[in-house]
């Protein structure tokens, strides 16, 4: 591997970027370099395993590099390190709805009603057959969303979320469906 550079385009000051260049096949392929510097262009010094400490448990003040800290959080201001005792959460206590099943048919059908105060689902096959689920829609058998038998599980989250109705059917009738949701 050989230290070389790029040319980058042409601002009229010619400048390049530093590239380390390897040999892959019949092609040289440029890996980008980088150095950090601080705001007034004088070269930092990277952290070495000498210089890193870890932390453990409540810490006041501490002179040098922290590489874990596995209590509260952590905040760097001015190299100074600061441990909140009570951080601040921006996530919202939910209620569990009391838990349910549905007996889960070879024929699609509602297993979860729609629910516009839904905050969170959780579906848990409890079977022995496979259960497949629609939302807003009939369930068809293998496809979307499967819950393999003896455990297969569905968690709703902030990426899927929906307050529509669920429907199920199963490669087997009378297949249990255990049903946790969640509302605010």
């Amino acid at each position: 591997m050989g230290d070389d550079y790029v040319q980058a385009p042409a601002d009229g000051a010619g400048k390049k970027l530093q590239t380390f260049s390897n040999v892959v096949g019949a092609n040289t392929v440029h890996s980008e370099a980088m150095t950090p510097v601080s705001s007034t262009g004088t070269e930092l010094a990277l952290a070495t395993e000498a210089t890193l400490a870890t932390v453990h448990g409540h810490v006041d003040s501490i002179d040098g590099k922290i590489t874990a800290c596995n209590t509260g959080a952590v905040v760097l201001s001015s190299g100074t390190v600061t441990t909140l005792t009570n951080p601040v959460s921006t996530k919202t206590v939910l209620t569990a709805s009391v838990p349910t099943q549905a007996a889960v048919g070879v024929a699609s059908a509602q297993v979860v009603a729609s629910n516009g105060t839904r905050k969170g689902l959780i579906l848990i096959n409890t079977s022995s057959a496979y259960i497949s689920l629609g939302f807003n829609c009939d369930a068809i058998l293998y496809n979307g969303i499967t819950l393999n038998p003896n455990g297969g599980t569905y968690v709703m989250d902030e990426y899927d979320f929906t307050t529509v109705l669920v429907k199920a059917i199963a490669s087997a009738a009378a297949s249990n469906l255990a049903i946790q949701e969640y509302t605010t």
